[in-house]
C-alpha cells in the first residue's frame, strides 16, 4: 500500500464533530498520524458501515469527488482497516468486519454486501450524522480549490 505524509485523523465519524455549521471543530485526535487519506477515509467508512450504510457510501463516494482519490483506492485499504478494527473487539461487528477483510473492490460496489442484519437506524441520528459529515465536505471542498 501507498506511503504518505499527511496528517489523518485515525477515529473521524459524525460524534467527532462538534458545532454549528460554519463553526465546527473536529475532536478526539489521540488516534491521529500520517498516512496515507485514502486509509483515513477507509476507516471512516468502516466506522460508519455497521450503524448507517448509506452515509458510508455516500461518504466515500463524495470524499473521492472532492478529493480526486478514486473510490477503488478508498476501499483498496479495506482489508487492512477492517482487519485492524477486529482487534477492537466491537459487539455485532465481527462477521461483517472478517467480510470486509476478505473483500475484493467488485465485491464493495454495492454499499450493503457486507450487512449481516440491518438495521434501520432512526431518522434523527441519520439526518445529524449527514448533516456533520456534509460540513466536512464543504470544508474539504473548499481547502481543495
Amino acid at each position: 500500500m501507498p506511503d504518505s505524509d499527511r496528517l489523518c485523523h485515525g477515529d473521524f465519524h459524525p460524534w467527532n464533530i462538534m458545532g454549528p455549521p460554519g463553526a465546527t471543530t473536529v475532536i478526539d485526535w489521540p488516534d491521529c498520524t500520517t498516512g496515507p487519506p485514502a486509509a483515513d477515509v477507509c476507516r471512516t467508512f468502516v466506522l460508519l458501515v455497521a450503524p448507517v450504510p448509506e452515509l458510508a457510501h455516500d461518504y466515500v463516494v463524495r470524499y473521492a469527488e472532492a478529493s480526486g482519490i478514486s473510490r477503488d483506492e478508498i476501499l483498496a485499504w479495506l482489508p487492512y482497516v477492517a482487519a485492524a478494527r477486529l482487534v477492537e473487539n466491537v459487539p455485532n461487528e465481527e462477521e461483517g468486519l472478517l467480510r470486509m477483510a476478505g473483500a475484493d473492490s467488485a465485491s464493495t460496489k454495492d454499499p450493503s454486501w457486507f450487512l449481516v442484519e440491518p438495521e434501520e437506524p432512526s431518522r434523527k441520528w441519520r439526518m445529524t450524522a449527514l448533516g456533520a459529515i456534509s460540513v466536512v465536505y464543504s470544508a474539504i471542498r473548499r481547502r481543495l480549490v
